[in-house]
């Protein structure tokens, strides 16, 4: 997962949806994006998740899912509200009903992009 600061808000796409949040419904969104080029984003919807940096849990944080998504996003919204710093980083959790933890399913998809380290 990427964090950009740029990005007013956190994002995964709709394959990472499926694959680690499928059994949370999407939560319709009328939120319209547009790519630095003007291409239309398609927002699928967003879930409510609860997340978990050191001690501290923020809870109803917005993730919305991407139609042909690329990489997942930490928007300036979640870094905003659970302060985030670099050294947090790694020790941010998504604590939602499937009890998914964020680092596992990062670390998964870094080693599937980079099998070779």
């Amino acid at each position: 997962m990427e964090v950009d600061t740029s990005s007013a808000i956190s994002v995964i796409s709709e394959k990472e949806y499926k694959i680690y949040f499928k059994d949370l419904k999407l939560c319709k969104s009328d939120l319209e994006l547009k790519s630095y080029n003007g291409n239309a984003i398609i927002v699928l919807g967003y879930i409510l998740d609860n997340a978990k940096i050191n001690d501290t849990i923020e809870r109803n944080l917005k993730l919305f899912a991407i139609k042909n998504g690329g990489l997942p996003l930490i928007g300036g919204d979640w870094v905003k509200t659970l302060s985030i710093s670099v050294d947090s980083l790694f020790s941010l959790s998504c604590l939602n009903t499937l009890n998914v933890d964020l680092n596992t399913k990062v670390s998964n998809l870094v080693a599937k992009k980079f099998p070779d380290g």
